[in-house]
């Protein structure tokens, strides 16, 4: 059983690094089913035998993305030290989602317009609103009980910071960035860092 286990997860990994190299190539909604086949060197049947539909498909890619950006989040934030380290830490990990070209690139292909309108586009995004937000509310929790943010309310806070850095990184997403990397990473300090009750911006 274990064999059989291993074979069926090799073979939906293969599908889905198939459908990335099909996407990166023709886009979501130019991509077939039959063109990520016979990329993946495989079979229909092996295909439905992993996922409904193509909309399945992204909406896998789509979720294993958000998990692995979350587990990065975690690991960079966790790696910081005082709570207003790890705060920067988590935005500039996050912001890094829209400026950093390869993360911009392949963030817009899995969410593109056409990625949007599957039924399930509305849910997974959700789904990894709330996997990125987490380490942040969690670092404002510990900034507010030890006294290193006095004017945080953590739930609220981290609501309106994750809203202020996605703006800018779906704006880096989208090519619509009005300021580089480093500078965005400075607004977002100037207006948090004051507003939990930090001295001085860093």
């Amino acid at each position: 059983m274990a064999a059989t286990r291993t074979t069926s997860e090799s073979e939906r990994t293969t599908i889905l690094d198939a459908a990335l190299r099909v996407m990166r190539r023709n886009a979501y909604a130019e991509a077939q089913i039959s063109d990520i086949l016979a990329e993946a060197e495989l079979s229909t049947r092996a295909f439905y035998r992993h996922f409904e539909s193509k909309d399945d498909l992204l909406m896998a890619l789509y979720r294993n993305d958000a998990e692995e950006v979350a587990r990065q989040l975690r690991e960079r934030v966790a790696a910081a030290g005082t709570p207003e380290v790890q705060l920067g830490a988590w935005i500039d990990e996050t912001l890094s989602l829209g400026y950093d070209r390869r993360r911009a690139k392949r963030a817009a292909m899995l969410a593109s317009d056409a990625a949007r309108r599957t039924a399930a586009f509305a849910d997974e995004s959700a789904r990894a609103a709330r996997a990125l937000s987490e380490p942040l509310r969690e670092v404002l929790a510990r900034g507010a009980s030890s006294g290193a943010f006095p004017r945080c309310v953590p739930d609220q806070d981290a609501a309106t910071i994750y809203a202020l850095v996605w703006r800018l990184v779906s704006e880096g997403i989208g090519g619509r960035a009005t300021m580089d990397a480093d500078a965005a990473a400075a607004h977002v300090r100037r207006f948090c860092f004051p507003a939990l009750g930090i001295a001085a911006v860093g």
